[in-house]
């Protein structure tokens, strides 16, 4: 009877881990699309702060008028759009740190039950030994 009860506890350890590392998944495919979003957001506004420098400077030939950003106010944004994107980095770290803990949990429990079961397997055949 232990025995049923160990197998079943293993079963629930596994679905768990696989609920877990289907977390795990996720959190590194955003964090993936966080770079590139970091990326294109900061290739954007460096071409537009260019642009901006280009139209000030009259080199820019096919700018009408157009707002001029000043390398003070480029950096103001620029600072602000990284500290948004490293925030959000920060929790989706720590989440998947946290969720690796818990991985290494179970893993730590599913060893238990497997000695647990390899234990009372000998233990069932000993029985046919006497």
């Amino acid at each position: 009877m232990s025995l049923a009860v160990a197998q079943g506890t293993n079963l629930f350890i596994v679905m768990q881990k696989a609920n877990l590392e289907y977390r795990l998944m996720q959190i590194t495919s955003q964090l993936q699309q966080l770079a590139y979003a970091v990326s294109d957001e900061s290739s954007r506004m460096l071409n537009e702060y260019q642009r901006s420098v280009a139209i000030s400077e009259g080199t820019d030939e096919s700018a009408v008028a157009a707002d001029v950003m000043s390398s003070t106010e480029f950096m103001a944004m620029y600072n602000n759009m990284t500290l948004q994107y490293q925030a959000k980095e920060k929790m989706l770290n720590t989440e998947k740190q946290q969720l690796e803990t818990e991985q290494k949990s179970y893993d730590t429990m599913q060893e238990g039950i497997e000695k647990m079961i390899e234990s009372g397997i000998k233990e069932s055949f000993s029985y046919f030994d006497n």
